[in-house]
């Protein structure tokens, strides 16, 4: 029944809105308000799946008269989408072989000497995959091994506070460095890709995987390291560990590998590939002395982006023989569970963004909340991430930054501002969400192991959540505006 009511909610205010006589605006204008407000409503309180609410545009808009079938059916093919879509696909045969259990054992043990170090490690190999796969699968497959080390130490260490510290930090450890490396690449956390597709069918400019790393992978690092300091020696502070049988553990966790197989050498090699590719394309710029990207050596290098290489490398693993007679390193079955709807989300975001720009709606928003720009630019960056944030503890961030995009480059062509300085801060605001389980899926999977409670997330998550809203503004304020 509540779901009814969410629904009702969606649908009259499209009509209110519709109906509503606002002089300085159009009918199409008014439509794509509406129809923003429903999809709005209808993605936060997921009454009907979001994927399904995303398809509203292609529906809507022609009845609407805001665009026509085809103009509105172009956004859910965006090259960005592709990008993702061959980062999923990749990351599915890394899961399928095994190969990311192997890259993070390794990681743990290579810089697991001691309880603090070990903490450490599973935050570095946690945010690592995080940055190349989906942070919940990423999270899905480390908290089983934070766990056995947990469990191995349960029967003699219970009672002990010092271990119950160790526990709920390695359990919130995961989770935080889950999100963390998420924003380090585009392909790291869908927000980074509805912030490059909107910013370039509003603005016409590009973002290329190298210059968002540029920007995300900084930033990454050194919250990642503040938050390894704070909980290991603030929130959640143990010693007196036993250092030697934990490091036993690690190690009986990294024999228990078997022989690096064929397949996962393969998927290895197609994985540093796309990695590489990604991260040299377009070159890198310093000043007088430039380095040219591999995509200029071809005869029409302009066509080249990221999504081609993604979807070059991707389609490739279903090309590549496996060991076992007659199959290969992904069949499609294997990319069954990729999460379609987050495509279909992008798509609905994308075609949103573009309906902004054809019925200019953008400029009238940008008038009306454009006074806020009067701010000094370091508070105005400050209030963009924070108010982000803030929506993201209990919203979606996918969605959050879906519906506040098209309006903050609303703001930044009205009063003509470079409209990274609002964009990228609030893509940034949108990714770190700490405090509540419901802000997050790695949130919430860590909370189902048993081991924190939500006043242990709390606790923990607000102070990392003051840190990184005030360091990614000075950070955007420094390096963006100055």
């Amino acid at each position: 029944m509540k779901k009814f009511a969410w629904i009702a909610v969606a649908f009259l205010g499209l009509f209110i809105m519709i109906f509503l006589p606002i002089e300085s605006l159009n009918f199409s204008q008014k439509a794509v308000l509406g129809i923003t407000f429903a999809m709005a409503v209808l993605w936060l309180s997921d009454a009907i799946p979001i994927g399904a609410t995303s398809l509203l545009p292609l529906a809507l808009f022609p009845l609407f008269g805001v665009m026509s079938a085809s103009e509105v059916a172009k956004p859910y093919a965006h090259r960005l989408i592709f990008l993702f879509l061959g980062g999923l696909i990749i990351a599915q045969a890394i899961q399928k072989w095994g190969l990311h259990r192997r890259i993070a054992v390794n990681i743990v043990s290579f810089l697991g000497a001691n309880p603090n170090t070990i903490i450490l490690g599973f935050m570095v190999a946690t945010a690592f995959l995080s940055m190349w796969m989906s942070n919940t699968a990423t999270t899905l497959m480390m908290m089983p091994i934070g766990l056995a080390l947990i469990q191995s130490f349960s029967d003699k260490l219970t009672d002990s506070e010092d271990f119950l510290n160790f526990s709920k930090t390695l359990m919130l450890s995961i989770a935080f460095a889950a999100s963390i490396g998420g924003v380090a690449t585009l392909v790291g956390t869908p927000p980074n890709l509805v912030f490059a597709g909107m910013y370039n069918k509003i603005f016409g400019a590009q973002i290329s995987f190298a210059k968002w790393m540029e920007i995300g992978l900084p930033i990454s690092v050194f919250i990642l390291f503040f938050a390894w300091i704070y909980l290991v020696f603030f929130g959640f502070p143990f010693k007196g560990l036993p250092t030697e049988d934990m490091k036993g553990i690690i190690e009986v966790e990294k024999q228990s590998l078997c022989k690096i197989s064929f397949e996962e050498k393969i998927v290895l090699t197609v994985f540093v590939l796309t990695a590489l590719g990604w991260i040299t394309r377009a070159g890198f710029d310093f000043g007088s002395f430039k380095i040219r990207g591999w995509a200029s050596f071809f005869p029409y290098g302009k066509y080249i982006k990221d999504s081609t290489v993604a979807m070059f490398f991707a389609t490739l693993l279903f090309f590549l023989p496996s060991k076992e007679k007659g199959k290969m390193i992904l069949d499609f079955s294997d990319v069954e569970k990729i999460p379609w709807e987050v495509l279909f989300l992008f798509g609905g975001g994308f075609a949103l963004a573009e309906s902004f720009k054809a019925t200019e709606l953008t400029h009238w928003v940008g008038h009306k909340l454009a006074f806020i720009t009067h701010l000094h630019p370091l508070m105005l960056v400050f209030l963009v991430i924070l108010t982000l944030g803030t929506l993201t503890q209990f919203t979606s961030n996918t969605a959050t930054t879906t519906i506040m995009l098209p309006i903050l480059a609303g703001i930044a062509q009205t009063s003509n501002i470079d409209p990274l300085i609002l964009l990228i801060p609030a893509t940034l605001g949108a990714s770190f969400a700490f405090v509540l389980p419901v802000a997050t899926p790695p949130n919430a999977i860590v909370m189902g192991s048993g081991v924190i409670e939500i006043k242990d997330m709390a606790k923990a998550g607000i102070w990392l959540q003051i840190f990184s809203t005030i360091f990614v503004s000075l950070y955007c304020y420094f390096f963006l505006l100055m």
